[in-house]
């Protein structure tokens, strides 16, 4: 198992998903990779099966969307269908092991280092302000967001500031549709 994560390269363009969209993403991949450790498919993590080796998955996944990412008791048990019960026993028991079972200590922190680097990456990019999106960056006399529409041979359209990114984005997002379908 161990030697499955040492490769591993969290995306490194992700940063804070500012949709539910981009948020539902990033919860599947963090569950994607949790299944790819622990060989198991998402169907048989989200079974009803007690099987010890389709319980451990579950269990490390409660325990990092609730201890590391912060996430609600509902709303883990949401990730996979349990109720917050389920989640609260789940996260006691991994920690539990986690101080008895090195090994599994060892897989559980790796899988928590992969996590932690999306938050560093949100962390980043607030404090540097620098945008996740081509065409949105900080302009730092204003304070705002600004979205710029870059055409061919180094023409751009300024399209306006904003007081959030997401707003940058969604502007030049219909800009572009705009001007694909006018040329």
């Amino acid at each position: 198992m161990e030697n499955k994560l040492s490769y591993w390269a969290a995306p490194s363009s992700y940063l804070e998903p500012t949709t539910k969209q981009d948020q539902k993403e990033k919860e599947e991949d963090i569950i994607n990779k949790i299944c790819l450790v622990y060989g198991v498919t998402l169907d048989e993590l989200k079974g009803t099966s007690r099987k010890r080796n389709f319980v451990v998955p579950r269990q490390v996944i409660f325990y990092i969307f609730r201890s590391v990412l912060k996430y609600s008791l509902h709303d883990c048990g949401n990730l996979i269908n349990r109720d917050h019960s389920t989640v609260v026993y789940s996260v006691n028991l991994v920690k539990d092991y986690m101080k008895y079972d090195n090994e599994f200590r060892v897989q559980v922190n790796k899988l928590v280092n992969y996590t932690r680097f999306y938050k560093s990456k949100e962390e980043e990019c607030v404090k540097l302000k620098t945008s996740k999106f081509k065409g949105v960056s900080w302009k730092k006399s204003n304070q705002r967001w600004i979205a710029t529409l870059y055409l061919e041979k180094g023409k751009q359209i300024h399209l306006g500031s904003f007081k959030n990114e997401h707003d940058a984005y969604l502007e030049l997002k219909k800009a572009q549709k705009e001007y694909k379908l006018n040329k």
